[in-house]
């Protein structure tokens, strides 16, 4: 319920993020030893549906960007799907201890969030066309995001997502192509 209760503004940050025995809500907003209120999710899904012109998705990167230029303008720039941050925060003891005990805490509230935008997001890419070739087409500037191969990105690796928002009829190229980026779930 953490996103929940900073979409229906009851908490800043992660203030009620607290996994048993870990701390990771450090400076002005810590973690709390108070309980955690209730989440206001009709609120959180308010906003979420009506408060926001653009939802994007972070494993449908490429998408959101082409998605984000369809609907406001301007140009796509290469910047725009590069890195800009990238490290080795996935090695070591620590860090497959803090995944296990992230992933053991269910959060059914914020997984409703999650759907309710992952549907909004394939609405909006419907409503204006988005696939593939027309963000290939939008974004001719930046060349071996749209494209098939690799081009002038080294570390493509192959895409296995499969869209359930989409009605089945659309080619799966528009929305999962070989050498596609995907989010490193890891």
């Amino acid at each position: 319920g953490t996103v929940d209760m900073q979409l229906a503004g009851q908490a800043p940050g992660e203030m009620y993020m607290m996994p048993e025995g870990m701390r990771y809500c450090h400076g002005r907003f810590k973690a709390q030893d108070k309980p955690k209120p209730e989440p206001n999710l009709a609120l959180a899904v308010e906003r979420l549906q009506e408060g926001f012109k653009f939802v994007g998705l972070v494993e449908e990167y490429e998408l959101s960007v082409c998605l984000f230029h369809t609907m406001f303008g301007g140009e796509c720039l290469g910047v725009e799907f590069h890195n800009m941050r990238p490290g080795h925060y996935q090695e070591g003891d620590i860090y497959e201890k803090r995944k296990k005990t992230l992933a053991d805490l269910p959060d059914d509230i914020d997984q409703t969030l999650y759907d309710i935008a992952k549907k909004r997001f394939w609405a909006d890419v419907k409503r204006h066309r988005i696939g593939r070739q027309s963000c290939k087409e939008r974004c001719r500037g930046v060349r071996g995001v749209f494209d098939e191969a690799k081009d002038s990105y080294d570390d493509a690796t192959p895409s296995s997502m499969v869209n359930m928002f989409r009605t089945g009829t659309e080619d799966k190229s528009e929305y999962d192509w070989p050498n596609r980026w995907v989010m490193d779930e890891d």
